[in-house]
């Protein structure tokens, strides 16, 4: 049981863009943690878009930027918004891909830390053959690379279901403002000496399910982000 005290440290942030009016209220409504505290962030979606939770905290960015941004956004509010040094930042993506029940699990995980010392990861159980081959192929490689970089095994380095300490966002400035900041600020976090723990959760691709993810461009862009590490931490190590 999660005390009144616990749960106004932890807050759930949400972004999305264009993103199914169904999925997205179903999502909000289900997630059993006080509306004050969830904000939602639209990144820049058509000017027709309105939101489909009115009572909620929501931002609106004037400009399409990238989840990386609108998460950003969204973090900055949330500091703003007065919460203590102990807080949480909960991270869950808009296309239904995350169950309110793994979000409610990572929130209940994330109160057992009171100090903000680790970084709670959803790991993805990919044993369901509706899992898409390229995200299967996709997590494989990023996995791989990262470990690479941090010498840490992490199991899902893709998942958008996170539980950040709030003074990460304090302190990471990020180059990348798409999908490839995720992988930015974890490996930020593990350079900073935040511990990684894993909690897993179910993987659900459903049908009607909007990703903005373009396999082309922004996997792209990841791969250059993990060259750039690998080059400046070889540097770093003297390797010429």
């Amino acid at each position: 049981m999660i005390t009144t005290a616990a749960r106004d440290k932890i807050w759930v942030l949400i972004p999305f863009y264009n993103q199914s009016h169904e999925i997205l209220s179903s999502l909000i409504k289900e997630i059993p943690h006080s509306l004050d505290r969830i904000v939602i962030v639209d990144d820049g979606s058509s000017p027709s878009y309105e939101c489909p939770v009115p009572a909620i905290r929501g931002i609106r960015c004037p400009l399409n930027r990238g989840k990386g941004a609108a998460i950003s956004t969204g973090a900055e509010f949330i500091i703003a918004s007065a919460c203590g040094a102990d807080a949480y930042i909960v991270t869950a993506d808009a296309d239904g891909q995350h169950k309110a029940s793994d979000i409610q699990k990572i929130i209940e995980t994330c109160t057992s830390c009171p100090r903000g010392e680790i970084l709670f990861i959803g790991c993805r159980n990919f044993k369901s053959c509706d899992v898409p081959l390229a995200s299967r192929i996709g997590k494989l490689f990023s996995n791989i690379l990262l470990r690479l970089e941090s010498g840490v095994k992490i199991s899902d380095t893709q998942s958008g279901l996170r539980a950040y300490p709030i003074n990460i966002f304090k302190k990471f400035k990020t180059a990348s403002a798409r999908f490839d900041f995720e992988t930015e600020i974890l490996l930020f976090s593990l350079r900073e000496g935040y511990k990684i723990s894993e909690v897993e959760i179910d993987a659900v691709y459903p049908k009607e399910r909007i990703s903005h993810f373009r396999k082309i461009a922004d996997t792209a862009r990841i791969i250059l982000l993990h060259f750039r590490l690998l080059v400046n931490i070889h540097r770093k190590d003297g390797v010429r």
